[in-house]
């Protein structure tokens, strides 16, 4: 990462560099797992976000499949991302979810209601006194191609990396619609 970059620059770079890695690896590849692979990777380095989780929509069967979660490694002490932090991606199989008969499922509320959700500890649907939820936020970002919603990104973090966290939906905008394509 170029650090004598000012922040919003080294951002935009960065997604540049995700468009232009999934532009000449994934549309070319003819195998899926590794496409989701590189998507799941390159999002992740974009948003400069800890972790992500990347689910399916199969809205004609009725459910959504989580396929990937991805999370930066390495660390600095104080568990913030550091140039020396490097995503992995690992795959994820038989982990669906109803879209239609799992009413608490912010992830299925998501691609019902085609809505970004955010859900932190004062979520009125949330047990605010479950050790899970202290000091986290989390985020589920569908994507849609055209009308439809063909995937949704989740996320988490700590509850003081919620405006960086959410800034990152606008700023990976134009990959989120490249992938959605």
């Amino acid at each position: 990462m170029t650090t004598d970059l000012p922040a919003g620059m080294r951002s935009q770079n960065q997604i540049l560099k995700s468009i232009s890695v999934v532009g000449n690896l994934v549309l070319p590849l003819e195998d899926e797992e590794r496409v989701l692979d590189v998507i799941a990777e390159q999002i992740i380095r974009a948003a400069r976000i800890r972790s992500l989780v990347l689910a399916i929509v199969f809205r004609d069967k009725g459910y959504l499949e989580i396929v990937r979660s991805a999370r930066f490694n390495k660390l600095g002490p104080d568990g913030k991302i550091t140039e020396h932090s490097a995503p992995s991606v690992e795959r994820i199989s038989g982990r669906r979810e109803d879209i239609y008969r799992t009413p608490d499922s912010f992830i299925c509320r998501a691609v019902r209601d085609g809505d970004q959700i955010v859900v932190d500890a004062a979520h009125a649907d949330l047990d605010p006194n479950s050790p899970y939820w202290r000091n986290k936020v989390a985020y589920f970002i569908k994507l849609q191609h055209g009308n439809e919603t063909v995937a949704v990104l989740c996320g988490a973090c700590p509850l003081d990396e919620k405006d960086h966290a959410l800034d990152w939906v606008a700023e990976t905008e134009p990959l989120t619609d490249l992938i959605a394509a």
